[in-house]
């Protein structure tokens, strides 16, 4: 399976924060995400960006269903997903759904976070239907 670098500086405390099952992102002294990250802020351009737990509901944005997975370690199907963070509609995470039937999926389905372990030390958000 193609896992990221969690060990990259730049999104560090976004794998820590999952490691402890927290959402984290960036977001500046202006109040804009700043996602992804990046050292300067899109609106004001300012530097003083800290990471700041989210609340893990999100809204459906768009989705696919892959039946043919290109790369070892992927078992098909699976269903991959941009989500819409609650807190800006511009937040925008690319992550799996898990426990949607094909029919239930629909354009603003409430969404909530979860976490899964996809090896020792790498923990992946992905996102379930809200209850």
């Amino acid at each position: 399976m193609h896992l990221p670098d969690v060990d990259w500086e730049v999104t560090r405390p976004f794998w820590d924060g999952c490691r402890r099952r927290e959402l984290r992102v960036p977001r500046c002294r202006c109040g804009t995400y700043v996602w992804y990250p990046q050292p300067r802020c899109p609106t004001c351009r300012g530097r003083e960006i800290s990471w700041v737990r989210v609340s893990g509901k999100a809204t459906l944005f768009t989705w696919t269903k892959v039946y043919r997975a290109f790369l070892p370690g992927y078992r098909p199907p699976f269903v991959t997903a941009l989500v819409e963070l609650v807190e800006d509609p511009k937040l925008r995470l690319a992550t799996y759904l898990r426990g949607v039937e094909d029919r239930k999926l629909s354009l603003g389905l409430p969404l909530e976070v979860d976490f899964e372990e996809a090896e020792a030390g790498i923990v992946l958000p992905v996102f379930r239907p809200a209850e």
